[in-house]
């Protein structure tokens, strides 16, 4: 159930950043150092929360707010007057979204039922996934 809730949060937070990244303008400097703070503490969070953990198998939540608040906040301050290593820093961040969802297709294309193909279509990357019943 976990790897449902982090794939949807993960599709979520994708979809808003890009509409961010398309709409939002003009957000003052004192509400990204806001968000960059709150996106700061889910990263304390998590590394406090294994640090204090008893090794049980229970999910911990901390690090996919922190990877998705990552994404939703790049697309902020990508649009943004805001200093230039923060920039660089969420900047890098888009990086990672191509290749997880490289890696999905990978994933799908290992099971023998689905059949999973990629072409690029007037610069867009189409995903076709077909599944064999």
């Amino acid at each position: 159930m976990s790897f449902y809730v982090a794939i949807i949060s993960f599709l979520v937070s994708v979809s808003v950043a890009l509409m961010l990244l398309a709409a939002a303008r003009n957000i003052s400097k004192q509400n990204l150092t806001f968000l960059g703070l709150l996106h700061l503490m889910f990263l304390f969070a998590f590394l406090a929360s294994l640090v204090l953990s008893s090794g049980g198998e229970t999910p911990n939540y901390f690090f996919l707010a922190y990877i998705c608040s990552r994404i939703l906040l790049s697309g902020l301050y990508l649009r943004s007057e805001f200093f230039l290593p923060v920039k660089i820093y969420f900047g890098l961040f888009t990086l990672k979204i191509a290749l997880t969802l490289n890696a999905i297709i990978r994933v799908l294309k290992k099971n023998d039922k689905i059949e999973c193909k990629r072409t690029i279509r007037r610069n867009f990357l189409v995903v076709t996934v077909t599944s064999e019943t």
